[in-house]
Parts: structure tokens; C-alpha cells; sequence
């Protein structure tokens, strides 16, 4: 008897609606995946990458290909203690899970989601520039203000979204009152996330089939901290 080789193919799931879009009244959400590619700015093969490398920020990863888009669930927002314990998770990360028979993630793919429930509020500091806008780390979603505070007195000042600053994406420009050039000043806000594939899944087959991954996602300003904001704007 003899055996022929198969490709995996998708499970026929009795459930298969819960991936559908969610502007479809269902539960799947639909990711940008962007594919990560390792950047040749080092010396040789095998090399350190540089760290003055203003393609990758010394971290060594590109994503210089427009984004695939695929369908993801969600299973919960919560933190999976199951895992931290064992030093897979740490606080903040995202399991997501793939439609079966779609994009696998691999190592430092990028990933945006066009929205989580709640959009998680972020607070960030930044030094004031030199011009009329600031970057962000993350596109800017209900920003609720700015603060800067005299470290002799303890008395804070706040800056008033659309009425001393506008922002969009990931700018923000000063219209009014502002903090002095170079001067450190925090903002909080919605934050729509950029995701990084860390620690991926192995790929999960049964009797042929693709049974899809359980991947763990890390928010990017913790896996790459000082690479180029160049996603999304």
C-alpha cells in the first residue's frame, strides 16, 4: 500500500460564520498583516545590524511590501496567565487566532487591527519639538489631553485637544498654548495598536487538516522600540 503526500487543507467548520466581518454582524476581525523581512544593513552575513540604520532603526526588520489582509478572532482581551507564568506572555500581549486554511504569522510580522474593543487608552510623554507637530507612537484615537508639570511646585498645565492642538494619525500640531521647545509633556489617548508576531505558534495539523495557530502578539514600541514609525502614517 502506498502513500501520497497531501496538503493541508482547512477544516470544514460547522462555525465558520464566527470569522465572518464583523461590519456583518459576526465576530472576525479583519487584520493587516504586514510580513517582515530581515534588512541588510550590516557589515556581512551573519553580522550585528547597524544601529545607526535608518531603514530599521538597528533592529533588523523590514516591511517594505504592502499589507495582506486576513481574518482574525479574538478570543479574549484579557491577559492568558497561562502563559506568563512560563515566560511566553507578558502583561499587555494579544492572542489572536487565524482563520484556518489562511496566512500563518511568522517571526516580527506586523500586525494592525482596524479596531479592539474599547480602544485601549494609552499614555505616552514626548519632548517637545522645534516646529508645529509632534509624532506619536500609535495613530491618535479620542485623544483626552496634554500635560506637562513644574517638578518645584508640583502644579500641572493642560493643553486642550482642538483647542490648543490638533492631531491626525500619528501627528499632532500645536495651535495655541504649548509647551516650550524641548520641554517633556505627557498625552493620553485611544490608541489603534500595531502588533508584532512574538513568539508565534507552530503551525497545528490533524489528519491533513489546518486546525489555524494560536499566536501571541506584542505591541510594538515594546519589541521594537526605536524603529522607524513608518506603518500606517
Amino acid at each position: 500500500m502506498s502513500f501520497q503526500s497531501i496538503s493541508p487543507q482547512p477544516v470544514p467548520w460547522l462555525y465558520r460564520q464566527l470569522w465572518d466581518a464583523q461590519s456583518s454582524g459576526n465576530f472576525g476581525y479583519q487584520a493587516k498583516v504586514y510580513k517582515s523581512v530581515l534588512c541588510p544593513c550590516g557589515s556581512e552575513p551573519g553580522k550585528p545590524n547597524n544601529i545607526n540604520c535608518a531603514a530599521c532603526g538597528g533592529y533588523g526588520i523590514l516591511y517594505p511590501e504592502p499589507p495582506l489582509e486576513t481574518t482574525v478572532l479574538i478570543p479574549s482581551i484579557d491577559q492568558n496567565l497561562e502563559l506568563m507564568q512560563y515566560g511566553l506572555m507578558e502583561a499587555g500581549d494579544m492572542v489572536v487566532s487565524p482563520m484556518p486554511g489562511t496566512l500563518h504569522f511568522d517571526d516580527f510580522d506586523l500586525v494592525i487591527l482596524p479596531f479592539i474593543p474599547g480602544i485601549p487608552t494609552f499614555s505616552e510623554t514626548f519632548q517637545r519639538g522645534e516646529g508645529a507637530t509632534d509624532e506619536s507612537t500609535y495613530r491618535m484615537v479620542n485623544v483626552e489631553g496634554a500635560w506637562t508639570v513644574d517638578v518645584v511646585t508640583g502644579a500641572s498645565t493642560q493643553y486642550i485637544p482642538n483647542q490648543d492642538f490638533t492631531y491626525a494619525g500619528k501627528t499632532l500640531t500645536w495651535i495655541g498654548n504649548q509647551p516650550a521647545p524641548g520641554q517633556l509633556y505627557s498625552i493620553r489617548y485611544g490608541a489603534l495598536f500595531e502588533w508584532v508576531s512574538f513568539n508565534p505558534a507552530s503551525p497545528r495539523y490533524a489528519f491533513g487538516q489546518d486546525l489555524g495557530q494560536k499566536a501571541v502578539l506584542r505591541k510594538r514600541h515594546i519589541v521594537l522600540p526605536n524603529a522607524p514609525s513608518l506603518i500606517e502614517g
